[in-house]
């Protein structure tokens, strides 16, 4: 990284400053934060093409001057393109729809960017969530302890859709979550960092850990992971849980001690009172049920029923972008059955199969890789939009990243290796 030219960093900080903008939860249309207004949302919206043009001019023109385009950008380029044109030409009305033009862009430039780019965004990224997570922990200890920062309640931005009773927390930058359950009884609040939703940024602090191998050594690490407790996530529970099985699979002892745990989460867990609200709540979406995991309210009744009825009569290539819409369901999008009703297996297989293949090559001899690349893919179960940007950065800026820090761990092992063989031959001298 300290040997990364200017340009490099220059274009990774556009990168970067372009995603924070994008998930900025005062800059999303439906937003109800004290900062959301329209002249913030102009700002922001010109300021990430202006970024934009500037990147496809440090990334682009080089490939225009004669540099030779690799397979693996080509790769990474394909998942995308293939998204936005069935997005934009297969609609249920028929009607072409330009969707997605900026994220597509925006892919493209981080698809075509050179390795050294696409790491230094990650990292660039991941110190940006670390600075959030510091001050979100800062505004969380002093919203449950009443301390003496202020900030205000405004309502949450879909909570009508939920059929919840729930507030943003709002400090400016840096937002809570609070709901109000079982008759006003139960109140709880969780970390939003600076997302719109706590679920979002839980998901990202598991990300960034799995893509250092929960080193906990590292301090930054170590923020990360209380942040992504205290925005009670399910997915950020899940995700590092499914690492730690998956990283010790090998391990007896460890297997052992994994049936156990899983023994105690389907016998113990749905008994389990802690006393403390966001816990006990937490806990409670992890229960099994004859209906499946407690916790997944990504879909409706509406959305099930119709996705049954996908696969019986069109599983293959679905109703087209936009059916949902013209269904007008409050919510239930956010799950993975949205995009096989709209685009059928055969359409998710293409998008998703080919961002799966783009993200496997070359990298089937990295342990390490293997798992974060299977657990981020699983996770479409939870959080299936990943055709976005700020996704694939995640993607293929932590399989860089993990590749880095598994060869520093085999050139330190060797380093060792090297001064005990040195030290043994002086003292044979």
């Amino acid at each position: 990284m300290e040997n990364s030219s200017k340009k490099e960093k220059f274009s990774a900080i556009l990168l970067v400053v372009s995603a924070v903008m994008i998930l900025f939860a005062p800059y999303k249309s439906d937003s109800t934060l004290t900062l959301h207004t329209e002249l913030l949302g102009t700002i922001f919206k010109y300021s990430i093409y202006a970024f934009a043009i500037l990147n496809t001019i440090i990334i682009i023109f080089p490939y225009i001057k004669g540099k030779k385009l690799s397979m693996t950008n080509l790769l990474q380029v394909l998942p995308m393109l293939a998204y936005f044109l069935l997005s934009s030409f297969y609609t249920y009305d028929n009607k072409f729809v330009l969707s997605g033009f900026l994220f597509l862009w925006l892919w493209i430039l981080y698809a075509m960017a050179p390795k050294e780019i696409q790491l230094l965004t990650f990292k660039y990224l991941k110190r940006v969530w670390v600075i959030a997570s510091i001050f979100g922990i800062i505004f969380y200890l002093n919203y449950i302890l009443d301390l003496f920062i202020p900030y205000k309640e405004v309502d949450y931005y879909n909570a009508s859709s939920l059929g919840v009773f729930a507030k943003y927390i709002d400090y400016k930058f840096i937002f809570l979550y609070q709901e109000t359950t079982g008759g006003g009884l139960i109140s709880y609040a969780r970390l939003c960092g600076f997302c719109n939703e706590p679920g979002y940024f839980g998901t990202f602090c598991a990300f960034f850990l799995c893509a250092s191998c929960l080193n906990l050594k590292d301090k930054s690490n170590i923020i990360l992971l209380i942040a992504g407790f205290l925005t009670y996530s399910l997915g950020f529970i899940l995700i590092i849980i499914l690492f730690i099985i998956l990283k010790n699979i090998k391990k007896l002892k460890t297997m052992v001690f994994v049936v156990i745990i899983l023994l105690a989460y389907f016998f113990v867990l749905p008994n389990i009172t802690t006393g403390n609200q966001n816990i006990d709540h937490l806990l409670q979406r992890m229960t099994i049920t004859e209906n499946g995991l407690s916790g997944d309210n990504r879909s409706i009744d509406e959305v099930d029923i119709l996705f049954t009825y996908t696969l019986e009569n069109k599983p293959l290539f679905g109703y087209g972008n936009n059916f949902l819409k013209s269904q007008s369901f409050e919510g239930g999008y956010a799950t993975y059955k949205s995009y096989v009703i709209q685009y059928g297996i055969i359409g998710c297989l293409l998008f998703w199969g080919l961002l799966f293949y783009a993200a496997i090559y070359k990298n089937t001899k990295n342990f390490y890789v293997i798992i974060f690349i299977l657990i981020y893919f699983i996770d479409i179960y939870q959080r299936p939009n990943i055709m976005y940007f700020q996704y694939q950065i995640m993607l293929f800026g932590g399989i860089l990243y993990l590749e880095e820090i598994v060869k520093n761990k085999k050139l330190k092992k060797t380093d060792e290796n090297m001064i005990e063989v040195t030290e043994v031959a002086e003292h044979l001298s």
